[in-house]
Parts: structure tokens; sequence; C-alpha cells
């Protein structure tokens, strides 16, 4: 029993946070016109990576 406790306390503590989480990606996903994304990624190197690590953290698919 006291694993099913500790399993409800981590998916209550975190169900906030993931809700906000996919809230903010799919308003970034809105607003960003994927041409955009697909044009500052398209680039070989370093920084196109980085970018693509910054962009792809905030969104959910």
């Amino acid at each position: 029993m006291n694993l099913l406790n500790i399993f409800w306390n981590l998916v209550i503590e975190s169900a906030p946070w993931l809700l906000i989480g996919y809230l903010l990606a799919g308003i970034i996903k809105q607003v960003i016109p994927s041409q955009w994304t697909q044009s500052q990624l398209a680039r070989p190197g370093l920084l196109s990576s980085v970018k693509g690590a910054v962009i792809g953290a905030a969104l959910p698919d």
C-alpha cells in the first residue's frame, strides 16, 4: 500500500506541471510557424543542433 501512496503523491505533484508544459507547448506551436522552425534548423552545424534542442524541449511532438 505504501508504494501506491508514493505513486499517487508523485502523480498529484507532477500533474500541474505537466498540464502547464503541454499548454505552453501548444501555444508555442500555434504561434511560431513551422516554416520558420525548419529554416532555422535546416543549416548544418552546432548552432542548429543547439537551437533544435532549445526549441524541441517545449514542443509536444
